[in-house]
Parts: structure tokens; C-alpha cells; sequence
């Protein structure tokens, strides 16, 4: 890790990630030992997908570029329990701004699908799609207003991104 921390030094990087096997006690430890601190536990979920219609109720669409100013309102409040806001390093803005700037980035090609789900003619739930050089699919970002997180049930389930991803 001496190399590491040091060469973060010279080259003035704030902020460091050690991401690990939380049941991985040696890594644990130098990740402790080296003055890191736990912020967040990542939760990977894997599943094949069957091949089963998409429900017509709130069918999601592709995000649009006049989409991109609500779904920034969105991601900016969307993610107040994540390791970014859990993290002390980052002010509760810095956080807000950071997720606004992940939407935008993945609405711009850094995902290569946005999906989006609207109430009332206005986006209130996004998705975003990636490919693994595998071929096999990965979400980023899962995004819902909070007055709608119980109606967006279809961007959640795994059907959702079923459409881009199979």
C-alpha cells in the first residue's frame, strides 16, 4: 500500500477508494491499517434474464436530451443513503453534484442505454444500461423521485432492462 499512498501524495488525489471482499479479513485489515474507513458495503445482484413480455403500465423509454435537466434534479436527491453521503471526505453538495454529474456522463455515452419512466408527461425514474466486454449487462444508476418510488416498480425489476439488455 506504501506505493500506492505515495504516489497519491505526489500526484495531489483526495480522495482514495480500496474496495474489497468485505469477508476478506487481510484486505479488511490493510485497508484499516492504512487509515481507510467503511463508508458503504457494495451489493452486486446477478440474474438471467427470461424472456417474458415487458407489462404495458409505465413502459419505460430512451432518454431523451430534453430529459436531462429533471433527471439531474433527480439523481441530485435520489442517492442520500449511498457512500457518498455517508463519506465525511464529501460535503452533502459535493455529494449532489457528483450524481448529477454520473447522470449526465451516462446520458452522454458513458452508458451505453438510458431509460427513463414518466408520471404526468415529466420523468420521475431513470435506469442506465451498460455492456460488459462479456456481453453480459450491468445497471449504474437506479434513479426515483421520492413521491414516485412505489409506482416505478416495472424500472426495478430486472424486465426493465431486459429491453436493452438481452
Amino acid at each position: 500500500m506504501a506505493p500506492i499512498l505515495e504516489w497519491c501524495e505526489q500526484n495531489n488525489i483526495d480522495c482514495l477508494y480500496f474496495e474489497c471482499a468485505s469477508d476478506n479479513d487481510e484486505s479488511v485489515a490493510v485497508a484499516e491499517g492504512t487509515g481507510f474507513h467503511l463508508v458503504d458495503i457494495r451489493v452486486e445482484l446477478n440474474c438471467k434474464m427470461a424472456d417474458e413480455p415487458i407489462p404495458p403500465a409505465r413502459k419505460p423509454r430512451l432518454f431523451q436530451e430534453s430529459d436531462l435537466e429533471r433527471l439531474q434534479e433527480i439523481a441530485s436527491n435520489a442517492y442520500r443513503d449511498s457512500r457518498f453521503y455517508y463519506d465525511s471526505n464529501f460535503s452533502r453538495e459535493e455529494a449532489s453534484s457528483l450524481y448529477k454529474h454520473w447522470i449526465e456522463k451516462s446520458a452522454r455515452g458513458y452508458a451505453d442505454a438510458v431509460f427513463v419512466i414518466d408520471h404526468n408527461d415529466r420523468p420521475s425514474a431513470f435506469i442506465t444500461c451498460h455492456i460488459e466486454p462479456d456481453a453480459k449487462g450491468r445497471i449504474g444508476l437506479v434513479g426515483v423521485t421520492r413521491c414516485q418510488i412505489h409506482r416505478t416498480r416495472n424500472l426495478t425489476d430486472p424486465s426493465c432492462s431486459k429491453i436493452f439488455l438481452r
